[in-house]
């Protein structure tokens, strides 16, 4: 009669597996979780480690043979395991450690090895590993085991100080960088460049401080000439979109920005309309005259800058119009209309 065979196999396999099982669980203090039948490329489980009573997040996989068959003596010190050169290439492309193990069903012993390929020799068309017979599976192999892997980490109190940080970004309207002067002299565009890499790395923070950061420049307070005019001062900004990619997106870009208009005038050529000076509170603001057609160039780096960001992002091309009309009328004075 034609019916689904029952392999002997099949019985000492989850013979051994029961036995193994046992030993996690109650000498390790672990769970042995198997892998369903359908999805096993050589792994036919995985060790998850406990520390104390909490799941560490740490495992370790393991394939199994069960059977004296499985006992060839390599040498009165070590057992030896064979396989296919396709499950070694298996086991050691995995991110987690991976045990070889065999199951004495007859003595109840389960002998282990970890997976290295410094381990392993060709034997003919596959591949070999030496398992110590006194390396044995119990409550003494448990520090060895646990050392194949890494220490469970409190992550969420290390990132307390990173959210605490990042919530006073994201309760803050506007954000002053201050650039001091000797990172001027020494064109030192570093802590600009790991602020907006924390910005980056964080979707909310990213969407907040877009349009939200102001850069001063600090150390010049006795200096008669204005920044513009400071030849040190003027190569730092002329270079800073090419060193600090995306900067763009994050500059605020309204009518009393500072810094846009700093970057513009340390590369055009503009006189200021005599009698026009007033003051606002401490700031003292006049008007100036330009030809616009020396923006082009302006444009040209800004808006490549603000481009390449907003594609490696994924942000929306509706946030990209609304910034390029914004530094548009802060630079020239000019509207694009609403199309």
């Amino acid at each position: 009669m034609d019916l689904p065979k029952y392999k002997r196999s099949n019985q000492t396999g989850r013979k051994g597996l029961n036995e193994l099982k046992i030993i996690v669980e109650e000498q390790l203090g672990w769970i042995l979780r198997p892998n369903h039948q359908e999805d096993d490329f050589g792994i036919d489980g995985y060790l998850d480690i406990i520390d104390g009573e909490n799941v560490s997040g740490k495992s370790i996989a393991f394939q199994s043979k069960t059977g004296q068959s499985y006992l060839n003596e390599l040498d009165e010190n070590h057992w030896l395991f064979r396989d296919s050169f396709e499950h070694l290439n298996y086991y050691l492309n995995l991110d987690i450690p991976v045990l070889i193990i065999l199951v004495d069903d007859v003595n109840k012993i389960v002998y282990w090895e970890i997976c290295k390929g410094e381990y392993t020799s060709r034997t003919g068309q596959s591949w070999t590993i030496p398992i110590p017979k006194n390396q044995q599976l119990n409550s003494e192999s448990k520090t060895a085991l646990r050392n194949l892997v890494s220490r469970t980490v409190d992550y969420t109190s290390q990132l307390e100080s990173y959210w605490d940080g990042n919530k006073l970004l994201t309760d803050s309207g506007h954000i002053l960088l201050i650039v001091e002067r000797d990172d001027i002299i020494d064109l030192n565009y570093d802590p600009l460049i790991e602020f907006l890499t924390r910005a980056c790395s964080n979707k909310q923070l990213l969407a907040h401080l877009c349009e939200k950061i102001e850069i001063g420049i600090h150390g010049y307070d006795n200096q008669t000439k204005e920044l513009h005019e400071i030849e040190g001062v003027r190569i730092w900004v002329r270079q800073i979109f090419f060193r600090v990619p995306g900067l763009t997106y994050f500059l605020c870009n309204h009518e009393y920005s500072q810094f846009l208009k700093l970057f513009m005038f340390c590369q055009i050529e503009f006189d200021i309309v005599p009698n026009s000076q007033i003051n606002v509170g401490k700031i003292i603001r006049k008007k100036v005259t330009f030809e616009t057609n020396q923006l082009k160039n302006i444009f040209t780096v800004i808006f490549s800058d603000l481009n390449d960001f907003t594609e490696t992002f994924k942000i929306d091309l509706k946030i990209n119009e609304r910034i390029s009309k914004n530094i548009l009328k802060c630079l020239s004075g000019e509207e694009i209309p609403d199309e």
